[in-house]
């Protein structure tokens, strides 16, 4: 974790300061406040330290209001900025190659995937094009659910639409 950060903070800290916007780390349940800062003590300077903030537990009405933009891996946060249409931008050098989650995230629409840390650089000008280039896509991913569906649900009494059965042929050239 210590060479992912070590890698990945100067790019951090370097938009944060030229966007003036502050830095702020949301951490995973399993993170804490304190091991996080002492991490970044040993890679940042103390003026950077001073620059940045962190957070425990979920984000408050008031935190994702001030959310400009978000950056994260394979996170719900993305979803959950999807939602809010605050632009989200996905690092993916740093995914699991197992998860398939940024692909999932693609595939949908929600935010934008960059290859390279070096790639932050140019999130200033994705942002500029972020409002004209990216279709909302709350609607596709957040939907309230009719209330006789999720008392079936929750009752036990949901039934599924049967499946639309088709057949599929095979030419004798398909055939082992």
């Amino acid at each position: 974790m210590e060479d992912v950060y070590r890698d990945l903070l100067p790019h951090l800290c370097a938009l944060a300061r030229e966007s003036g916007l502050k830095l702020v780390f949301k951490l995973h349940p399993f993170e804490s406040i304190k091991g996080h800062r002492n991490l970044l003590r040993k890679l940042v300077s103390a003026d950077q330290l001073a620059q940045i903030q962190w957070i425990a537990g979920p984000p408050t009405p008031e935190l994702w209001n001030k959310i400009k933009f978000a950056m994260t891996v394979e996170s719900t946060i993305a979803l959950e900025c999807a939602v809010r249409e605050i632009p989200i931008f996905l690092c993916a050098w740093l995914q699991n190659v197992y998860g398939g989650y940024l692909q999932q995230y693609a595939k949908f629409g929600i935010g934008h995937i960059l290859n390279s840390p070096e790639e932050m650089r140019n999130v200033p000008e994705f942002m500029a094009d972020w409002k004209e280039s990216s279709p909302a896509v709350s609607s596709a991913i957040w939907q309230a659910i009719n209330p006789v569906e999720l008392r079936n649900l929750l009752t036990g009494t949901y039934q599924r639409a049967p499946a639309v059965s088709t057949q599929v042929g095979l030419s004798s050239a398909n055939h082992f």
